[in-house]
């Protein structure tokens, strides 16, 4: 999914995060302009714009929530979460923050 964003004519990846040693060395080798981290949390300082979340789907209530709060818009790729009302939850929070 990286490979993806990064060939975006109109994005810049600036920022990944994993929990692989193996993945983010790899990343770091590919993108060496691209700031590597292992806890989401580091990027919250890092002037983002926007974050994809590519998560296991157990995850990506808890991590949209907090990049929301972060005002980071946010990008979750399917399912938006496990559970209908932490999917509502998440569209409230984000209207709130337009």
């Amino acid at each position: 999914m990286t490979r993806n964003f990064y060939e975006l004519p109109n994005a810049e990846l600036t920022a990944i995060s994993d929990l692989s040693d193996e993945r983010l060395k790899q990343a770091a080798m590919k993108y060496p302009h691209v700031a590597v981290r292992h806890d989401h949390h580091e990027l919250f300082d890092l002037g983002l714009d926007a974050v994809v979340i590519a998560t296991p789907p157990i995850t990506h209530y808890s991590i949209a929530k907090e990049c929301l709060e972060h005002n980071l818009h946010v990008f979750v790729e399917k399912p938006i979460t496990l559970k209908s009302e932490h999917a509502r939850e998440l569209i409230e929070l984000a209207d709130s923050k337009d």
